[in-house]
């Protein structure tokens, strides 16, 4: 037994209520990170921070969205998008890549899921997320500024790959039957012409 959770559970809530609740004109987004090798991390998850928000209670605490830790999370970053998009918690998003393995590698978005950060920008779009998208990059082999703008550009590279690909197209293959064949032969045409 490492910790009660029970009580630091309800320590981690009231904490949050009261901070958030000295400034109620400010917005206070918390990020869940999976792993950290130090110490047991709480809020872990999209669904513990959803479940956190529910408690807390308070509309100007909702989420900051770290990609590269939903992928460290082995979830998918447009299902935590839309669930806290659903619950107008969406505050704002870090943008990032990695590996998956648990890891918090803060690669350039889309170096390693790059079907994911399509499928994720298209969502994003479709929930009418008009918040800022921050990067939380840091490449071994470049400067800030050099990763700061290929970052930039390769979210503005894949909006622009996502709208000629056609999302209003995309979205009815998917609601029509899903992982399909159909859409894999739609992609492939659409890459190639």
């Amino acid at each position: 037994m490492q910790i009660d959770d029970s009580g630091a559970w309800e320590y981690f809530n009231e904490s949050i209520r009261v901070a958030a609740s000295q400034r109620q004109d400010v917005r206070l987004a918390l990020e869940f990170q999976p792993h950290e090798p130090h110490a047991r991390i709480m809020l872990s998850n999209v669904g513990i921070l959803l479940h956190v928000l529910d408690e807390v209670a308070l509309n100007n605490v909702g989420a900051n969205l770290d990609i590269g830790h939903s992928f460290a999370a082995l979830e998918t970053p447009a299902e935590s998008v839309a669930l806290l998009a659903r619950k107008g918690r969406l505050f704002y998003l870090h943008t990032n890549d990695n590996t998956g393995d648990g890891g918090d590698w803060d690669m350039i978005s889309g170096s390693i899921h790059f079907w994911h950060w399509l499928e994720l920008l298209l969502v994003l779009d479709r929930v009418g997320y008009e918040g800022w998208l921050g990067a939380d990059i840091n490449p071994k082999h470049m400067g800030p500024e050099q990763a700061f703008a290929a970052n930039n550009r390769m979210i503005r590279n894949m909006i622009e790959l996502l709208n000629q690909i056609g999302p209003a197209k995309m979205v009815k293959m998917v609601k029509k039957n899903g992982n399909s064949g159909e859409i894999y032969e739609y992609l492939s045409k659409q890459l190639i012409s």
